[in-house]
Protein backbone atom coordinates (compact mmCIF):
# COMPACT_ATOMS: atom_id res chain seq x y z
CA UNK A 1 0.00 0.00 0.00
CA UNK A 2 2.93 2.36 1.12
CA UNK A 3 4.41 1.71 -2.55
CA UNK A 4 1.20 2.46 -4.33
CA UNK A 5 1.15 5.93 -2.37
CA UNK A 6 4.60 6.85 -3.30
CA UNK A 7 4.43 6.46 -6.48
CA UNK A 8 0.97 8.02 -6.85
CA UNK A 9 2.67 11.39 -4.80
CA UNK A 10 5.24 11.02 -7.44
CA UNK A 11 3.27 11.20 -10.16
CA UNK A 12 0.80 14.19 -8.77
CA UNK A 13 4.68 15.81 -8.52
CA UNK A 14 5.75 15.59 -11.52
CA UNK A 15 2.36 16.51 -12.91
CA UNK A 16 1.96 19.74 -11.26
CA UNK A 17 5.80 21.05 -11.31
CA UNK A 18 5.02 20.72 -15.52
CA UNK A 19 2.92 23.05 -14.94
CA UNK A 20 4.45 26.58 -13.07
CA UNK A 21 2.65 29.62 -12.79
CA UNK A 22 4.14 32.60 -15.47
CA UNK A 23 4.54 35.78 -13.28
CA UNK A 24 4.77 39.27 -13.46
CA UNK A 25 7.04 40.88 -10.11
CA UNK A 26 6.93 44.62 -9.79
CA UNK A 27 9.22 45.47 -6.63
CA UNK A 28 10.11 49.15 -5.37
CA UNK A 29 13.95 49.17 -4.42
CA UNK A 30 13.92 53.02 -4.91
CA UNK A 31 14.07 54.78 -1.71
CA UNK A 32 10.60 56.18 -1.44
CA UNK A 33 7.01 55.78 -3.04
CA UNK A 34 6.87 55.27 -6.86
CA UNK A 35 4.12 53.73 -9.43
CA UNK A 36 3.94 51.63 -12.02
CA UNK A 37 1.19 52.79 -14.88
CA UNK A 38 0.22 49.89 -17.69
CA UNK A 39 -1.64 51.49 -20.29
CA UNK A 40 -3.50 48.81 -21.83
CA UNK A 41 -5.19 49.70 -25.12
CA UNK A 42 -9.23 50.01 -25.31
CA UNK A 43 -9.85 47.27 -27.33
CA UNK A 44 -7.99 44.64 -25.25
CA UNK A 45 -9.50 46.10 -22.23
CA UNK A 46 -12.56 45.98 -24.34
CA UNK A 47 -12.13 42.28 -24.64
CA UNK A 48 -11.07 41.54 -21.34
CA UNK A 49 -14.75 43.84 -19.72
CA UNK A 50 -16.34 41.18 -22.13
CA UNK A 51 -15.31 38.27 -20.68
CA UNK A 52 -16.20 39.19 -17.23
CA UNK A 53 -13.37 41.05 -15.66
CA UNK A 54 -14.15 44.32 -14.17
CA UNK A 55 -11.95 46.64 -15.36
CA UNK A 56 -12.49 50.25 -16.55
CA UNK A 57 -12.85 51.01 -20.30
CA UNK A 58 -12.44 54.19 -19.70
CA UNK A 59 -9.84 54.15 -17.31
CA UNK A 60 -7.99 51.42 -19.38
CA UNK A 61 -4.61 50.95 -17.51
CA UNK A 62 -3.44 49.51 -14.24
CA UNK A 63 -1.80 51.68 -11.82
CA UNK A 64 0.27 50.68 -9.20
CA UNK A 65 1.71 52.54 -6.21
CA UNK A 66 4.28 50.74 -3.91
CA UNK A 67 6.13 51.76 -1.12
CA UNK A 68 9.68 51.58 -0.30
CA UNK A 69 10.69 48.04 -0.46
CA UNK A 70 6.99 47.14 -1.55
CA UNK A 71 6.46 44.18 -4.43
CA UNK A 72 3.66 43.22 -6.10
CA UNK A 73 3.04 39.93 -8.15
CA UNK A 74 1.04 38.76 -11.22
CA UNK A 75 0.04 35.36 -11.55
CA UNK A 76 -0.51 34.76 -15.28
CA UNK A 77 -1.51 31.23 -15.13
CA UNK A 78 -0.31 27.94 -15.08
CA UNK A 79 2.43 26.41 -17.98
CA UNK A 80 2.55 30.37 -19.00
CA UNK A 81 6.55 30.73 -19.93
CA UNK A 82 7.72 34.44 -20.90
CA UNK A 83 8.67 33.33 -24.69
CA UNK A 84 9.78 35.67 -26.94
CA UNK A 85 6.37 35.37 -29.11
CA UNK A 86 4.56 35.86 -25.27
CA UNK A 87 6.46 38.59 -24.52
CA UNK A 88 5.25 40.12 -27.99
CA UNK A 89 1.54 39.26 -27.72
CA UNK A 90 1.67 40.53 -24.26
CA UNK A 91 2.95 43.76 -25.55
CA UNK A 92 0.90 43.94 -28.10
CA UNK A 93 -1.63 44.57 -25.77
CA UNK A 94 -0.41 47.12 -24.33
CA UNK A 95 0.29 51.25 -25.25
CA UNK A 96 2.67 52.36 -22.96
CA UNK A 97 4.27 51.31 -19.64
CA UNK A 98 5.14 54.31 -16.86
CA UNK A 99 7.48 53.95 -13.50
CA UNK A 100 7.51 56.99 -11.79
CA UNK A 101 10.08 57.52 -8.67
CA UNK A 102 10.90 60.67 -6.79
CA UNK A 103 13.94 61.04 -8.96
CA UNK A 104 12.86 60.10 -12.43
CA UNK A 105 10.10 59.18 -14.66
CA UNK A 106 10.03 56.34 -17.54
CA UNK A 107 7.71 56.04 -20.49
CA UNK A 108 7.84 53.53 -23.26
CA UNK A 109 5.51 53.43 -25.81
CA UNK A 110 7.28 51.76 -28.56
CA UNK A 111 6.56 47.92 -29.18
CA UNK A 112 10.10 47.19 -29.90
CA UNK A 113 11.43 49.15 -26.86
CA UNK A 114 8.47 47.64 -24.82
CA UNK A 115 9.94 43.63 -25.69
CA UNK A 116 12.94 44.31 -24.96
CA UNK A 117 12.04 46.05 -21.52
CA UNK A 118 10.09 42.98 -20.64
CA UNK A 119 12.57 40.46 -22.01
CA UNK A 120 15.97 41.96 -21.11
CA UNK A 121 14.25 41.30 -16.96
CA UNK A 122 13.25 37.56 -17.77
CA UNK A 123 14.35 35.44 -15.13
CA UNK A 124 14.99 31.70 -14.91
CA UNK A 125 15.86 29.19 -17.72
CA UNK A 126 12.34 27.93 -18.00
CA UNK A 127 11.11 31.80 -18.18
CA UNK A 128 8.52 31.98 -15.93
CA UNK A 129 9.15 34.82 -14.42
CA UNK A 130 9.75 38.32 -15.35
CA UNK A 131 10.71 40.84 -12.98
CA UNK A 132 11.04 44.71 -12.87
CA UNK A 133 12.75 46.42 -10.21
CA UNK A 134 12.06 50.49 -9.52
CA UNK A 135 15.42 51.88 -8.44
Amino acid sequence: MSIKKNMYSIMISIFISCDIPGILIIQNNSGAKASYKMYVKKSYAKDVFDSGFQLDIDRSFELIELDDKEKVQYVYGLGMRWTNRRVKAFCSNLDSIKIVTKQDTLVISDQRELQKFFKKRRKYVSRNLVEIEIQ
